[in-house]
């Protein structure tokens, strides 16, 4: 019986993943403004950065360590969100494995809001999402919010990806080693009834 909780313990270790990781530090470059002004684009920058510190999403790299990382020169410094490798080296700069491109497009109340999320690390786009946003500029705020925290949640998993689930097979291995263990007898006689025949 001694040894069942060490059991426990070690299988509980062994099967259920680490669920506590730590947030991924993200490089969001400055939006990218087309036919809208730059201000609103400010505006949308500053609600995803507190939207993604909010929820723990991501941790965002400071705005100044953004603008030190990309190119100094002003025609290539408007041409990094739309240049893969200058969003991904940027991101680099700053030590995050990730970037978030955003651009904003707009005529009148209607906006287009497109997000692209960088994995620098393989160098690879990893996610795109696009949404048209008709209203004021607070919906634009509010939706562009809910396109980012949604951007960098972990794509619906099936059932044996999930943490619950490795925690229930955990414990069944657990409970597998431990009865067993619990109930053996440790009296050293066998329960078996010997008769002598004549």
């Amino acid at each position: 019986m001694r040894g069942a909780p060490r059991w426990i313990v070690l299988t509980a270790t062994l099967v259920v993943p680490d669920v506590a990781l730590a947030r991924p530090r993200l490089a969001l470059l400055p939006v990218d403004t087309v036919g809208v002004p730059a201000a609103r684009g400010e505006k949308v920058w500053a609600a995803l950065a507190r939207s993604l510190a909010d929820t723990g999403a991501a941790e965002v790299a400071p705005r100044a360590e953004i603008d030190a990382a990309l190119p100094a020169d002003a025609p290539a410094r408007a041409a990094c969100p739309q240049d893969p490798a200058c969003v991904e080296e940027t991101a680099r700069r700053v030590g995050a494995p990730l970037a978030l491109v955003v651009t904003l497009s707009g005529l009148g109340d209607t906006h287009l809001i497109r997000l692209r999320l960088h994995d620098a690390r393989r160098g690879v786009a990893a996610r795109e999402v696009r949404e048209t946003v008709i209203g004021t500029e607070q919906a634009l705020v509010a939706q562009a919010r809910v396109l980012a925290v949604r951007m960098l949640r972990d794509p619906e998993r099936p059932w044996y990806g999930r943490w619950w689930a490795w925690a229930a097979i955990g414990v069944g291995v657990a409970a597998a080693v431990a009865v067993p263990l619990a109930l053996r007898d440790s009296g050293g006689g066998d329960d078996v009834a010997h008769v002598d025949l004549p």
